[in-house]
């Protein structure tokens, strides 16, 4: 691969990728399995670049606010970490910040065992605070127009995903400034009922050229193969626009 684009998925695995280029890596590399395995060679190099301080202090920061932070990159950076050598000088500083760091989770759990404490007092039962379980990744991006006819008609049309989120952007051409919406996704049965598949309420709506689109992310499991009818409403329930799409069987 060009180098160029290997400093692209360096830039992707950072977080320092726009929407659109990093939902393109997404795509390619869960389509493809030699890319796929391709990405993780470039993630091995970035993470001995870290281990040997050898990143720049701004991608250092990205690097560390991703993969300290996020349990899936961490062990990631673990399993890197448990085959890479270091030599006695670097271990010796990693060793040292280790030191720091170790000093600084200390007071992070007193810190917090503190404040669960006095949380807990009027009931006499500690709040424990809630994780949220790691996000599918984006398989799909998907744009939408109003009143775009579906499947063979030349609309838009998609094989099911096994799993992962799908992204679409709903345009809405006649609007000139944000507006919040209320989004719902509905299959159409055989004998031409609608079934609600995913809603939610309360997205502000983004500019994009002339007009603004409202971005939704679905999860592929809500998506079984059929025709689907996409509304994008005022959260008062007045609907702005509709749209049309098909989702095929699995290939």
């Amino acid at each position: 691969m060009p180098r160029r684009h290997k400093e692209c998925v360096k830039a992707y695995l950072l977080g320092l990728l726009g929407e659109i280029e990093a939902a393109q890596i997404e795509t390619r590399y869960f389509a493809d399995s030699a890319y796929f395995q391709w990405v993780r060679d470039v993630e091995t190099e970035l993470i001995g670049d870290y281990l040997a301080g050898r990143l720049r202090p701004r991608d250092r920061g990205r690097f560390e606010s991703r993969y300290l932070t996020v349990p899936e990159m961490r062990k990631r950076l673990e399993e890197v970490r448990s085959v890479t050598p270091m030599a006695p000088r670097k271990a010796f500083r990693f060793r040292w910040y280790a030191a720091v760091a170790v000093a600084g989770a200390a007071l992070v759990i007193c810190a917090l065992s503190a404040w669960l404490y006095w949380q807990g007092r009027g009931t006499g039962v500690a709040r424990i605070p809630k994780h949220e379980p790691p996000r599918p990744p984006l398989i799909l991006a998907i744009r939408l127009s109003p009143g775009v006819s579906k499947g063979a008609s030349g609309g838009v049309e998609f094989a099911q995903p096994a799993s992962g989120r799908v992204r679409f952007s709903l345009e809405l051409p006649a609007r000139k400034s944000p507006v919040d919406c209320r989004v719902d996704v509905a299959r159409v049965t055989p004998g031409g009922d609608r079934e609600t598949a995913w809603a939610k309420s309360g997205i502000v709506s983004k500019t994009a050229g002339t007009g603004q689109d409202v971005e939704v992310e679905v999860e592929a499991t809500a998506l079984r193969p059929g025709d689907y009818v996409a509304t994008a409403s005022e959260v008062q329930g007045a609907a702005l626009e509709t749209y049309l799409f098909r989702v095929a069987p699995p290939r």
